[in-house]
């Protein structure tokens, strides 16, 4: 009996249908592969953002509050009188704030937007412009280093970080966003951070916006807790980017997007994989009809059978995903070099999550092939009872 069932081999299978496993193989290579390389360009919008939601908050916050949060009521005010309320309350705010033992400094301040731009999509941060005197304190506390070029000097300059650079292929001289601000913004400096950091002057009220910019110890990830420990009540007009939400308002509009975009297409692939292997290896079993009757005429069980065809299974599928990870590494690195490097955008080859599902998805199909080898072993008969 052990010299029959050695005699069921795997590999005389592979050697007799070439044509057939190649096509399985190469099928569910390209399949796995493009899976997790369609995953891994979608999660590297994620990675280029962590520093947006992570890291810049980890040090400075900004917040953009309404004049009811300040405590200000200019009904009935002229307009002078308004301005004159509203920066004495403004300047009520700031010594409220710099009064908490965990923040450093408070400013009110105009503000640029930075941008980042993605294999798809971009991402906008806000960041501070300030009086010259006040740059490079600023650029020490969040750990930004001049590699390149000049400090700001006068009006309408800015340094900029190194990967924004690279990311919208400016080099030091260059206008910032000149479609947007013309020769507002001249670029003098390129910096070194892990917060994508912007700085430089005003020039005149070109701006993204007026800002409180609040440096802190790290200590701070909910501002609006803050606000309410020393008497300030936040209205729903409020804009506060601080650790907690901006990493709410990056996961609802980018990180959650992403995942449900991967979830969905990772089950509409299982599928339709699942699907084509199911059709492809029901034509295979009936062209091997004869074959099995035979092995079932010399002496082997059903379960010998069953065996030997998981076996088959196993092969192809092992080949596949050997073949798969091979040529999705290399990609990855041809990717990240071609695509990623000279963009200064961030990426990860190692995505656990996408990986457990790939292989939910090969035991999925495999669990559905148990159908077709099952029934078809149901009905062998071996080859006397044929000619019946």
């Amino acid at each position: 009996m052990m010299k029959r069932r050695s005699g069921l081999s795997t590999i005389k299978f592979v050697k007799n249908n070439k044509k057939k496993v190649f096509i399985v193989v190469i099928s569910l290579t390209i399949c796995i592969m493009c899976m997790y390389i369609v995953n891994f360009m979608l999660q590297s919008i994620k990675e280029s953002g962590k520093p947006i939601c992570e890291n810049i908050p980890r040090k400075v916050i900004y917040a953009r509050l309404s004049n009811k949060t300040l405590g200000v009521s200019t009904q009935g005010m002229t307009e002078e009188e308004a301005t004159e309320a509203i920066r004495n309350k403004r300047d009520e705010f700031i010594k409220k704030l710099e009064s908490v033992d965990s923040i450093r400094n408070v400013y009110y301040t105009q503000c640029l937007n930075g941008v980042i731009r993605n294999v798809v999509g971009e991402y906008w941060y806000v960041q501070p412009l300030l009086d010259v005197e006040k740059i490079p304190d600023y650029l020490d506390f969040i750990g930004a280093k001049l590699i390149s070029g000049r400090l700001p000097q006068t009006d309408g300059e800015i340094v900029l970080d190194s990967v924004v650079m690279k990311n919208n292929g400016y080099h030091v001289g260059d206008y910032y966003l000149k479609d947007t601000w013309d020769e507002g913004f001249k670029i003098v400096g390129e910096l070194e951070s892990d917060s994508y950091a912007l700085c430089g002057t005003a020039n005149g009220f070109m701006n993204s916006g007026w800002c409180f910019v609040i440096e802190h110890d790290g200590s701070i990830q909910d501002l609006y807790k803050v606000l309410e420990k020393i008497g300030v009540n936040t209205s729903e007009d409020d804009v506060i980017e601080d650790a907690i939400h901006v990493k709410q308002d990056y996961d609802r509009e980018v990180g959650d997007i992403i995942d449900s975009i991967v979830d969905y297409m990772f089950l509409g692939v299982a599928i339709l994989v699942a699907f084509a292997i199911l059709i492809l290896f029901i034509s295979f079993i009936r062209e091997r009809q004869n074959e099995l009757c035979l092995y079932r005429s010399i002496g082997f069980s059903r379960g010998d059978i069953y065996i030997l065809m998981m076996k088959e299974l196993g092969f192809m599928f092992g080949l596949s995903v050997v073949l798969s990870v091979i040529a999705t590494y290399g990609t990855m690195v041809f990717m990240r070099a071609v695509m990623f490097v000279p963009r200064g955008l961030i990426c990860a080859y190692y995505y656990p999550d996408s990986i457990i599902a790939i292989i939910a998805m090969l035991v999925l199909i495999l669990g559905i092939l148990q159908l077709p080898v099952i029934y078809t072993i149901s009905r062998i008969r071996t080859v006397d009872k044929m000619e019946d």
